[in-house]
């Protein structure tokens, strides 16, 4: 697949992976070993994605496929086309099933260049930037950083001209002219990958160059990106031992604080607090002030994975200050919300945590018997993994398997070639 995407000429060297090892490669050698003070773990809202069922989604997908052509203007047949295969993507990499995703997204990048330039309709290229994200993230999921940085170095304003050879310049000026005519889109994909970069900088534990970047790219970065990179920052310097940093970057307020960006701060803080401290928390009134935004969300009717993720980390930091009485009134309700909204991969973090807390023989057995059903039920990858970590047992435990509904998947995808112009 890749040998004939390069004819399309969108610069030799994204798919190759040959460019120079710049200032944004490192050594894996040389990467320093920090004690995480805070979890290299971003807890501000990302796209809020339910994970659910990859068995519904798949014959969702393949359904779509089937109906093939869609009423409305081919520009919005082309939005869809984009869709299903992006979201064909999600589910391999659920499944961890990373040769079909990567195959799939340069399916998708050769296919919309194709018909962009046959029907010279030039906006179908913005599509191809979604893709090339989703490689990022398929790279950083197998540990191919040194790709994932490179691939990042593509979508750097500055960094064009570094990457364009020869007859390539021209198309990557169309590519770059096609999303930059769509706002909303060029500011997803964007945003897209200053997180994913950070996420790289965070995996890697590479603190200072986190540090470097954001502060380089403050300015210019996306307003819904700030949280993430605010986090990020506090992440970095607490766990190169400045805690002064972290913590003023934490108790940042503003005059009219948006409740998202507080809660999450908040939560950070009393982590920083918690491990930073001899003492058993109870004279941590910001905790109190935690707990109650904690029940606000359970007693709010609108409950999504982000808010879920956050009562989740919470739980993690009441049971560290031992009070497992307001912890197990979280995780219950986390596993509630979870399976209510069909989100595998937190209901499983649920169950790990509820098995820990929970000491009565008979409600322990329940729980246990609810994590033998979902880990035989879901195909997550992750979600099992989550189990496996809280309950090495399971791995007795029969998966269930759907590897032909997942072919059928990718055959489709690749033979798919609606009349998009």
């Amino acid at each position: 697949m890749q040998k004939n995407i390069k004819s399309y000429h969108w610069s030799a060297s994204l798919y190759t992976n040959q460019l120079a090892h710049d200032r944004y490669r490192y050594d894996m050698s040389n990467v320093m070993t920090h004690k995480a003070f805070l979890k290299n773990k971003l807890l501000s809202p990302q796209d809020n994605v339910v994970r659910k069922s990859l068995e519904w989604w798949l014959n969702e997908l393949r359904s779509a496929i089937r109906d093939g052509y869609l009423q409305g203007s081919k520009l919005n047949d082309a939005a869809t086309v984009a869709e299903i295969f992006n979201h064909a993507t999600l589910v391999f990499i659920s499944l961890g099933n990373f040769k079909y995703a990567r195959e799939i997204c340069y399916s998708q990048i050769q296919r919309f260049i194709e018909w962009g330039n046959n029907s010279n309709n030039h906006q179908l290229l913005k599509y191809v930037f979604q893709p090339w994200i989703n490689l990022v993230r398929i790279d950083r999921l197998e540990g191919s950083i040194y790709d994932a940085f490179d691939k990042l170095n593509i979508l750097i304003p500055e960094k064009k001209k570094e990457v364009t050879l020869n007859d390539n310049t021209q198309l990557t000026k169309i590519l770059y002219t096609a999303i930059n005519q769509d706002v909303d889109m060029n500011q997803t994909i964007m945003a897209q990958s200053v997180l994913e970069r950070i996420n790289l900088y965070l995996y890697t534990k590479q603190y200072i160059e986190l540090i470097q970047f954001v502060e380089k790219r403050q300015c210019n970065v996306i307003n819904s990106s700030m949280l993430f990179c605010q986090e990020a920052s506090a992440v970095a310097y607490a766990n190169l031992g400045n805690i002064k940093k972290a913590v003023d970057l934490l108790t940042y307020k503003k005059l009219n604080p948006d409740p998202i960006v507080e809660r999450i701060l908040l939560l950070r803080f009393c982590e920083l607090q918690i491990i930073m401290s001899d003492s058993n928390g109870n004279n941590f009134h910001d905790l109190d002030y935690l707990y109650q935004l904690s029940l606000n969300i359970i007693n709010s009717q609108h409950v999504n994975s982000n808010d879920i993720i956050f009562l989740l980390h919470t739980a993690q930091i009441m049971l560290a200050l031992n009070g497992k009485d307001k912890t197990i009134t979280l995780v219950y309700y986390c596993l509630e919300a979870s399976s209510k909204i069909g989100d595998e991969v937190l209901e499983a973090e649920s169950l790990v945590l509820l098995y820990e807390l929970v000491l009565d023989p008979v409600a322990k057995q329940r729980v246990e018997d609810l994590m033998i059903t979902h880990y035989f039920n879901t195909q997550y990858v992750e979600a099992r993994k989550i189990m496996l970590s809280g309950c090495p047992d399971l791995k007795y435990v029969e998966k269930k398997s759907d590897s032909n509904e997942i072919i059928a998947l990718y055959n489709d995808l690749l033979a798919f070639s609606p009349d998009i112009s």
